[in-house]
This record gives structure tokens, C-alpha cells and sequence, in this order.
């Protein structure tokens, strides 16, 4: 398969699931879970978006965040499409010997017909 073939094979899992997720977008926004746990992900348009969130998140003093998506993506029951985990990390020192810490985890899902630009609790977005 070649990349090309990838991509289309991508839009069109997408398009199936973002149908399938649409009347549950909204559902956990508000709730204290809304992100935190892959059962209430935060709900983005594609790959692109995802990351597009993931850099406008900030922490609760508005400081941009250090992060990384865990590989592989999870199956979660009752979210159509997998659910992607960005690690949320802590990182002391300078140059070499910088050291990081993870302290919390974002779940998204990238299979939505539109992004709910909504950050969990305790998070903003710029």
C-alpha cells in the first residue's frame, strides 16, 4: 500500500466514524472526566486537528505544554474509530540534563465531523 493509498484509506475510516460519533461530540463536555479518560475523549476533525489542539492546549497558568501521543491508539466501547493518548509531561533542568516527567494524559479522538474546541478541566486553549 502506498502512502497515498493510506491516506485515502484514512479519510474514508473517518468519514464512516465521524457519522457514527457525531450525536455523542457534546455528551461529556462539562463533565470532570470530559478528556481525561478515553471513555469521554476530547472530539477533533482528523489527524491534522489533533495535533492543531494538542498545541493550543495549555495549562492551568496558561503555560504551553511539553506532550506526546502513546502509540498504539485504543478501541474504546461506545466511540467509534480509535482513541489516541498524548501523555502530558513535567521536564526539569536544562540541555543535557533535562529529565521529564509524565503527570497527566489527554484522550482525543480524531474521528469527529467537527472539532469541540473545549479543553478538560484544569487545561485552557488558546
Amino acid at each position: 500500500m502506498d502512502i497515498a493509498d493510506a491516506f485515502a484509506q484514512y479519510r474514508e475510516m473517518q468519514a464512516r466514524h465521524s457519522r457514527t460519533n457525531e450525536p455523542i461530540l457534546e455528551r461529556y463536555v462539562g463533565d470532570p472526566d470530559f478528556g481525561r479518560v478515553p471513555e469521554k475523549p476530547v472530539f477533533v476533525e482528523g489527524m491534522a486537528e489533533a495535533s492543531r489542539y494538542m498545541h493550543c492546549l495549555r495549562d492551568g497558568n496558561g503555560n504551553r505544554l511539553e506532550f506526546f501521543r502513546r502509540s498504539p491508539a485504543m478501541q474504546v466501547p461506545g466511540i467509534a474509530g480509535p482513541v489516541d493518548c498524548y501523555l502530558i509531561l513535567k521536564t526539569t533542568g536544562f540541555w543535557i540534563f533535562k529529565k521529564s516527567t509524565v503527570v497527566d494524559a489527554i484522550f482525543v479522538s480524531e474521528y469527529s465531523p467537527r472539532t469541540i474546541w473545549l479543553p478538560p478541566q484544569g487545561y485552557s486553549l488558546i
